[in-house]
Parts: C-alpha cells; structure tokens; sequence
C-alpha cells in the first residue's frame, strides 16, 4: 500500500525526485500535490518520491 496515507496537508516534505521542498497541498489521484515552501506552481509527486521533514521546520541549508 503506498504511504501517502502519512502524509497530511500543511507539512513540509521532500520531493527526492525533483530536489525541492514543499507543503503538502492535498492528494489527487496516485499522487501528492505539493506547493513550494515560499508560495508558487504546485507540482505532483509520486508518494513514494515524498519524505515528511515535519509542519514548520525544513533541513538547514548550509
């Protein structure tokens, strides 16, 4: 069963396919819908391309 079921709107994951952090936006279909973190075009991901980093933090960036 794919884990999207883990993933709910408002958190911070990260798209290992695209290189890119986002806010889980909502689900359509197989996929996550995910917005950048700043605001923009939102993108779909493949759940199993999607790792929850939390709701208010992301990585450092060094």
């Amino acid at each position: 069963m794919p884990e999207d079921t883990t993933l709910k709107t408002g958190e911070l994951a990260l798209d290992v396919r695209q290189h890119e952090i986002g806010r889980v936006m909502g689900h359509v279909g197989p996929y996550v819908q995910m917005r950048p973190k700043e605001g923009g075009r939102e993108w779909d991901a493949r759940p199993e391309d999607v790792q929850v980093l939390g709701t208010d933090e992301s990585p450092s960036e060094a």
